[in-house]
Parts: C-alpha cells; sequence; structure tokens
C-alpha cells in the first residue's frame, strides 16, 4: 500500500508539474497575443487620430468654402444693388441733361 501511494503521490506531483508548465506556456503565449494586440490597437489608435485630423482639416476648408459661398452671395447681392443703384444714377442724369436743355 505504501508503495502505491507513493505512486500515486509521484505521479501527481508529475501531472501537476506538467499541468504547472502548460499553464507557464499559456501566459506566455498570451503574453505574446497581448502584446500583438496591443501593439495593433496602438496602430489603430494612430491611424484613427490621423483620420480625425484629416477629417477637421477638410471640415476647416469646408467651412471656409461655405463661408466664401456665403460672401460671394453677400457680394454679388452688393454688386446687383449698385448697378440698381447706377441705372437710377443714369436715369436722373438724362432727366437733369433734358430739363439743362429745356
Amino acid at each position: 500500500r505504501t508503495d502505491h501511494a507513493e505512486r500515486s503521490v509521484t505521479a501527481a506531483e508529475a501531472t501537476a508539474a506538467r499541468a504547472e508548465l502548460q499553464d507557464d506556456r499559456l501566459q506566455a503565449e498570451s503574453a505574446k497575443r497581448m502584446s500583438a494586440c496591443t501593439a495593433e490597437l496602438d496602430e489603430q489608435r494612430r491611424l484613427a487620430s490621423d483620420i480625425e485630423a484629416r477629417l477637421a482639416k477638410e471640415e476647416q476648408h469646408a467651412g471656409r468654402y461655405q463661408q466664401d459661398g456665403t460672401r460671394k452671395s453677400a457680394l454679388g447681392a452688393e454688386l446687383a444693388e449698385v448697378r440698381t443703384l447706377a441705372a437710377e444714377l443714369r436715369g436722373a442724369e438724362a432727366t437733369l441733361a433734358t430739363q439743362l436743355v429745356a
């Protein structure tokens, strides 16, 4: 019985040692994978940051274009008003010229 118990203990110890070795391997593999995932995540964050920066730049340009469009519309309205005033002045000038001749 003692022999059998010693063999059982020895077998259990060997099984525990193999399990511990397997656990160490799994932890090392997990650490490698975690490191690779962390590196990939960092790269994805960098790419996302670059894209956000480009998007902000594009939105800034779009805002400028929109402001330019608004400015062009305002200038167009002002030009139409100046043309109307010029036409009125030409009409007034023609009326004055007619009155001076008469």
